[in-house]
């Protein structure tokens, strides 16, 4: 199996606090992973741990094949690795489509182009000249998206892209992910707290406990077997 993401025995702490511990998992290329657990769990600490955004003290992790600890944020998104944060961070005082100007003007070369963006999100092409503040909390998740694809990510970093959205931007946003991966073979690594959000997409899941890996294998497994999800996730 072609590896596109390898984390082996990371460690974060925060002070002398252990945020993560001895985490070890892998986001096979073209998959949708889900990364799983409680609040405080430590699953936005690993996020922004790989993004480059938290130092890391122990551990390695490879992107492509390539040593990626120590890598600064920007040359990591030039590998390919791209984060959508759960604030998202747009730019409130710009339009949606000066967003994407923003984001495409440095991006690799790749298939996403702002075109495209707006097939794959119609609610963008519409508020296309809108300023990013007055849009809808799903409409700023799809930007926030949107800019991290003109990167051309061959990894994605989602942290709960579905939380505060109503039912029906959930699902807008639960396909897109799912035909970025089937189009373009993007590998996604998902954060959430709402499993049957994102249950119809995973291949698989790693739950993670007070900053340990409790359980990695299939999403499948963890869906059907409800006492193992009770366990894990309180659910």
């Amino acid at each position: 199996m072609d590896t596109v993401l390898d984390v082996r025995n990371l460690n974060v702490f925060y002070g002398k606090a252990c945020a993560l511990e001895g985490v070890s998992l892998s986001i096979p290329r073209g998959e949708i992973c889900g990364l799983l657990g409680r609040n405080g769990a430590g699953k936005t600490t690993l996020l922004n741990a790989l993004m480059g955004l938290l130092s890391i003290s122990g551990g390695d992790y490879r992107l492509n094949g390539q040593t990626a600890r120590g890598v600064p944020t920007h040359l990591l998104a030039r590998s390919g690795l791209a984060l959508v944060p759960a604030d998202r961070q747009i730019y409130g005082e710009l339009t949606v489509r000066e967003n994407l100007a923003l984001a495409a003007h440095s991006r690799r070369s790749g298939p996403w182009t702002p075109d495209r963006i707006f097939r794959l999100f119609p609610r963008l092409l519409e508020r296309s000249e809108g300023l990013g503040e007055n849009l809808s909390g799903g409409e700023k998740q799809m930007l926030a998206i949107a800019r991290s694809l003109l990167i051309q990510p061959s990894v994605l970093l989602l942290d709960e892209p579905t939380e505060g959205l109503a039912p029906i931007i959930v699902q807008e946003v639960i396909a897109a992910v799912a035909e970025v991966r089937r189009e373009e073979g993007v590998s996604v690594l998902i954060v959430e707290q709402n499993l049957k959000a994102v249950a119809p997409i995973l291949q698989t899941a790693h739950v993670l406990e007070t900053g340990r890996v409790a359980w990695s294998g299939p999403a499948e497994t963890l869906i059907e077997d409800e006492s193992l999800s009770r366990s894990l996730l309180g659910l």
